[in-house]
């Protein structure tokens, strides 16, 4: 179970970075504050569309078939939209990019709370469902803080490379954990 709480609360502190490191990157990489908005508008349109699959596919197939190739492509996604910042891709390429990001972002939350769901029963599930909202207030409080951090020591694009490392060390720790029937 700790295994899942340290997995669950690493890869929520992405969604906290992932929409600021873009900003920052694009900016960086001079492009207009329209490319931001339909960048990351098309990060946020991928998670969007995808979550209630990713959601059922964890279901169906297992929460370690989907959440570590699902963290394996997102990293990748990361890295093409950092690749494509420093390279100046047009808008384009990179709102494809970062949509394509999006439809593979790990349903890390949803498969925490059916994990905590299978493990815990009454008052100890509850406390683990209050962990689980805990960890995903930390990713947006501590997220943000992190990404500027990173981007002042180094630059946004490395910022946007953490993010997907998150998801995908939370995907990796989550999937060589202890097996879960959730």
């Amino acid at each position: 179970a700790m295994s899942i709480t340290f997995a669950h609360g690493l890869g929520r502190f992405s969604p906290g970075m992932i929409l600021l490191a873009l900003s920052l990157a694009l900016r960086e990489g001079a492009y207009a504050y329209a490319v931001v908005g339909l960048v990351t508008g098309a990060h946020q349109l991928g998670v969007a569309v995808s979550s209630p699959v990713q959601g059922r596919l964890a279901d169906v197939l297992g929460h370690r078939q989907v959440l570590l190739p699902d963290g394996i492509v997102y990293f990748g996604g990361t890295a093409t939209l950092a690749l494509g910042v420093a390279r100046g891709w047009g808008g384009t390429a990179l709102v494809l990019a970062a949509f394509g990001t999006g439809l593979f972002s790990p349903p890390m939350t949803a498969c925490a709370r059916a994990a905590f769901g299978a493990l815990y029963e009454g008052r100890e599930r509850e406390r683990a469902f209050v962990l689980t909202a805990s960890n995903i207030e930390l990713g947006y409080l501590l997220g943000p803080l992190l990404t500027v951090g990173i981007a002042a020591v180094t630059n946004a694009r490395v910022a946007v490379l953490a993010a997907g490392a998150g998801v995908l060390l939370g995907a990796v720790v989550y999937a060589t954990g202890p097996r879960i029937a959730a």
